[in-house]
């Protein structure tokens, strides 16, 4: 029932804005297959409620099309560029249809964040999310650029043009986060460190190598087990030489993939060293059986020789698996990963300018032969993957970037629409922008039938509405003209002419009563109040903005008279300025709480907006489109009919950006949960039996 809620939910979304749904299409040439933190990230912002589109390389034996969750899709695409032929002449031509066929099928997602898992995937991303006026994040698992694949002019110029003009960037660990940090100064607020967690599994006991070995002819050995891709730099070699000099009851077990002729290589070299009873090269599985191969050895080793940066700052997923079945961890002595290896006591490290597979051999021993030890890294080992190094904690960081950058979309959108109608008047658009904003962020509490109190000319609702279906809402106003052209905006059912202190509403008429900003221009304020608990039906919710009583204190141009010791002129400002606005009041949130009381209203919700940095801008906003030009104020020259052709596009083109600049100013103050001059209250009907 749910998930049917939920279609039904994103249709209703498509129906009315469908640029701006809650959907995220990542992009990578990877084989998603075998990287689990692609897989990990889309499952679970699939479980957050996102939609989530997969664009992803062909791979062997794997369909075109792939549902992982109800809303999480995988989708593969064929590149026809001859992948056999090594000359460098084709290298470039299969990027470039790969470029091509990404930008395709990505257009074709309209999601609202797009995200690209390594550089191969940047480029396309960024043209794909600045086509469609997407966000964009740039998921760097790999330092590109410091790998041999990546060491070339093509890759550094893409990642030099691009890596500061995405909106965030999220790395696996502190020290590529540092990297990217004094390479990029000026990128360095983008940088967000999400380590590549697994979801937590609870550990388990299994017998999966033991009775793979049995098939071999192989009884209750010791295993050591490796698992990952198979490769010179990850000392495959050198693992399988290590098993010379481990005792006979311990085992090698490689589990993972390779180049076919590498992996040929490798039980050929096994065999040479007479080790084909003791080394033995398992095929990949699937992510989900991992974990119970892991489970079934007894030691977890990860051997990286130091090639380039890219290894030395590795950040390995396997790591991880072996800490979440409790085993013990032998791995190279690379400085972040020995602090946490034999930092927090889960393992040894062996050196890895100088892979030696004695030593490994030996570090193996120590830990299969010393039981107390052994037990110590086990129970520290499930102890932290419980508590600190899981993805079910470290996915609230990213969760929490996404929510982030969506509501920078959603942003956006109010920017644009409000400097349509506002594109005279800035500080305007910029205020109505923000109250929507916060107001969408409370829609579960909108309940048909609403009423917009005070509804003007049906602007704002208009706006914020259009973002979800609502059928049965009433608007009323007290001025004819502005109910006339409300009328036009076709989003009410019915609006009427009225005083807000003698609604013509039967009692306990309304689920949802809105006002945005109504009530500081009314002197009897407390009459309406009673009116609006009247029509209220027990229960419902009445939703309403005002300026706070830190409105006036935050403005820009009266501090400043203020620190020149001019407070005559200061008060003088304020004065003009509530004049101006038609502001009759600015109430402290005890005040609204103890009158609302009074009516039979109870405050179940409380936000501040418009902190003090932006109210110091709208003022300047303001006072820039309200001075007088001879005998008109600006802001009535610009929106004349006349010059309303001419300017209205050039100021939107001039004001948008400008704005949303601010507007991200906004959040960012919002989350240090700061006071502001703007209040955003939400008050219940109190049942009529309590």
């Amino acid at each position: 029932m749910k998930e049917n809620n939920r279609e039904i939910y994103w249709g209703e979304i498509k129906k009315f804005s469908r640029h701006i749904e809650k959907k995220v299409c990542m992009i990578s040439r990877k084989e998603v297959r075998i990287f689990p933190p692609i897989i990990n990230e889309g499952i679970f912002l699939a479980r957050q409620g996102w939609t989530v589109h997969l664009l992803a390389r062909e791979g062997e034996g794997l369909p075109m099309w792939e549902k992982i969750e109800p809303f999480f899709v995988i989708q593969r695409y064929k590149l026809f560029t001859p992948r056999f032929l090594r000359a460098n002449i084709w290298r470039p031509i299969r990027h470039f249809e790969y470029i091509l066929k990404t930008v395709f099928w990505g257009l074709r997602q309209k999601a609202s964040i797009y995200v690209a898992h390594d550089l191969e995937a940047l480029l396309p991303t960024y043209i794909v999310a600045k086509l469609c006026g997407a966000k964009i994040i740039y998921r760097a698992h790999e330092l590109w650029t410091e790998c041999r694949l990546g060491n070339n002019i093509w890759w550094r110029t893409v990642e030099k043009l691009l890596f500061s003009k995405v909106d965030a960037v999220v790395v696996p660990n502190e020290e590529r986060a540092n990297y990217y940090s004094q390479k990029y100064p000026n990128a360095k607020s983008l940088i967000l460190v999400v380590g590549n967690y697994p979801p937590y599994f609870k550990p388990t006991s299994s017998d999966r190598l033991q009775k793979y070995l049995e098939a071999k002819g192989v009884y209750q050995p010791k295993i050591v087990l490796y698992s990952g891709s198979f490769s010179p730099d990850r000392c495959s070699e050198e693992l399988i030489e290590s098993a010379k000099y481990l005792p006979d009851n311990v085992v090698l077990v490689l589990l993972g993939w390779g180049e076919p002729n590498y992996v040929t290589y490798l039980e050929k070299k096994a065999y040479s060293l007479g080790l084909s009873k003791r080394v033995f090269i398992c095929p990949p599985v699937s992510y989900s059986e991992v974990m119970e191969y892991i489970a079934s050895a007894d030691i977890g080793v990860i051997v990286y020789k130091n090639v380039d940066l890219n290894t030395f700052y590795a950040a390995p997923n396997k790591l991880y698996d072996y800490m979440m079945m409790g085993k013990p961890i032998i791995c190279s002595d690379f400085p972040h990963l020995k602090k946490l290896v034999e930092g927090e006591g889960i393992g040894i490290c062996v050196n890895a300018s100088s892979v030696n597979p004695r030593e490994i051999a030996d570090k193996i021993i120590d830990l299969l032969t010393d039981a107390n030890k052994y037990q110590k890294m086990s129970q520290k080992a499930l102890v932290l993957a419980r508590t600190k190094f899981n993805w079910e904690i470290e996915f609230v960081k990213l969760h929490d970037l996404y929510q982030r950058l969506f509501k920078d979309v959603i942003g956006d959108h109010f920017l644009v629409e409000f400097i349509k109608y506002y594109y005279y008047l800035p500080s305007m658009a910029l205020w109505r922008a923000i109250e929507a904003t916060n107001l969408l962020e409370f829609k579960s509490y909108f309940r048909e039938p609403i009423l917009d109190l005070g509804c003007g000319n049906g602007t704002f609702s208009s706006i914020v509405f259009s973002l979800g279906a609502y059928y049965n809402i009433v608007g009323c106003d007290i001025s004819t003209e502005a109910v006339k052209e409300a009328k036009s905006k076709k989003i009410y059912r019915d609006v009427t002419v009225c005083d807000a202190t003698n609604l013509p509403f039967k009692n306990a008429s309304f689920f949802t009563v809105l006002s945005n900003c109504v009530l500081e221009h009314i002197h009897d304020d407390e009459i309406v109040l009673k009116e609006v608990a009247r029509v209220l039906k027990p229960g419902g919710k009445f939703i309403f903005t005002v300026p706070s009583i830190h409105f006036v204190n935050y403005l820009y141009y009266p501090n400043i008279l203020k620190y020149e010791n001019d407070h005559k002129k200061a008060e003088s400002y304020i004065e003009s300025l509530n004049k101006r606005l038609a502001h009759h009041h600015y109430r402290s949130l005890s005040h609204w709480n103890s009158l609302l009381k009074t009516v039979g209203l109870e405050i179940i919700h409380a936000k501040y907006y418009l902190t003090s940095p932006v109210c110091q801008i709208w003022d300047r906003l303001n006072y820039w489109a309200t001075r007088k030009i001879g005998f008109w104020e600006l802001h009535i020259i610009l929106s004349s009919r006349k010059l309303r052709p001419l300017v209205k596009h050039p100021l939107k083109k001039i004001f948008v950006p400008l704005l949303r600049k601010y507007y991200r100013l906004e959040q960012i103050n919002q989350n240090k949960k700061e006071e502001g001059g703007g209040l955003l209250i939400i008050a219940e009907k109190i049942l009529e039996n309590t």
